[in-house]
């Protein structure tokens, strides 16, 4: 029973990642016609909506610590890790970003030490410097290697991988409350300060670009299982086989996204590249080893 419970842990981690490392096509499609607050609002409204209809159940309010607490897990894992990691893209550009956003488990394994009784190990420390190798030449696929970002870029960049540090610390609290009503109450909180501030800096978002089967299926990805399904998947991995490793997936984004790029002919697959996806596995593996 117990091999069972981690390895469905396993499969959600993983099927999050491959989900998030795919989204950036939707994305891309969607800034043509959105800003990127108008995209956050349409597809957390649209994560909000289809949760309720999984799971038509109220959440009770059992305290005001637990409540404060969600609110806390809406503004870290959502609000400000989603604006330090928009800031950093447009001060530093994607390419990256990426690679210090990809930096993330090894923050939360920090922050867990400091807190917590979690401990770090050599082959912590052994698995992070693979894995982050391996993501800086899948990231860069066999261009030219130049990492240049200013100061601001850095900060933003640290300041979401912190923020979803602080998430994956908080989240632990919550291991008893069920995956879909907890995600639902953190877009409820996320969606209390988007809908003004995106309404105030962008307008109101036309709906007549989602109205087509492209447009439909873009936001379908981002809202449905991007910001939706993904954070009850990432919830519910995180009960059964832990933070630590299940952050290590996040090494995989970029991994996912060079796959992506390949088949849609975005882009080539070069050998360093290939190399680079093997480190990431080689990496997350000798994180997770027993």
């Amino acid at each position: 029973m117990k091999g069972k419970r981690a390895f469905a842990g396993h499969l959600m981690a993983l099927l999050t990642v491959l989900v998030w490392g795919t989204t950036y096509v939707a994305s891309d499609y969607l800034l043509e016609s959105y800003s990127a607050l108008q995209i956050l609002l349409l597809r957390f409204l649209l994560a909000y909506l289809v949760l309720w209809i999984l799971k038509p159940k109220f959440l009770r309010i059992s305290s005001l610590k637990n409540e404060l607490g969600m609110l806390a897990l809406a503004l870290s894992g959502v609000l400000a890790y989603y604006f330090f990691e928009a800031r950093a893209i447009v001060h530093g550009g994607p390419t990256n970003t990426s690679i210090l956003v990809s930096t993330v488990p090894m923050w939360t394994l920090l922050l867990l030490c400091l807190t917590t009784k979690q401990t770090m190990g050599l082959r912590h420390l052994l698995g992070f410097l693979v894995a982050i190798s391996g993501v800086v030449l899948v990231v860069y696929n066999g261009a030219a290697i130049t990492f240049t970002m200013n100061t601001t870029a850095v900060a933003c960049a640290l300041g979401a991988c912190l923020c979803w540090a602080i998430y994956s610390r908080l989240i632990n609290s919550f291991h008893k409350v069920d995956s879909i009503l907890l995600t639902r109450r953190m877009l409820f909180y996320t969606l209390i300060f988007m809908v003004p501030l995106a309404v105030f800096l962008d307008g109101v978002p036309s709906l007549k670009p989602i109205w087509n089967l492209p447009g439909a299926l873009s936001l379908a990805l981002l809202g449905v299982f991007g910001s939706g399904i993904c954070y009850v998947w990432w919830k519910a991995a995180i009960d059964r086989i832990g933070v630590v490793v299940t952050t290590n997936y996040v090494y995989l984004n970029p991994f996912v996204t060079m796959v992506v790029a390949v088949l849609l002919g975005r882009e080539p697959l070069s050998v360093l590249g290939a190399v680079g996806a093997v480190m990431i596995l080689a990496g997350i593996l000798l994180s997770n080893k027993r």
